[in-house]
């Protein structure tokens, strides 16, 4: 019970941080949210990330659909992810 009271404070807190953000995209590998981490790059014809908390880099279309679209990903050493990650 406690926990469950600890995840819904989290999430309210992380609704009320983010209120204003209207796109979201998230690392293909860990799932850490890019747009409001710190992890952008360059935006060019594409919208280029480095994920802040697993260092995979992603390339993504935001002009070809109603939201974003990964293109490519290139992900970090699966060794290192087991390190990170258990």
């Amino acid at each position: 019970m406690k926990n469950l009271l600890k995840e819904i404070i989290k999430l309210i807190k992380f609704t009320w941080e983010h209120r204003d953000q209207v796109t979201w995209c998230y690392c293909p590998v860990c799932n850490n949210e890019l747009c409001s981490s710190h992890s952008f790059i360059k935006d060019t014809d594409r919208v280029y990330f480095l994920c802040s908390r697993c260092g995979s880099r992603s390339i993504w279309n935001f002009d070809i659909a109603p939201g974003p679209i990964i293109e490519k990903y290139q992900p970090i050493a699966k060794k290192y992810i087991n390190y990170l990650y258990g």
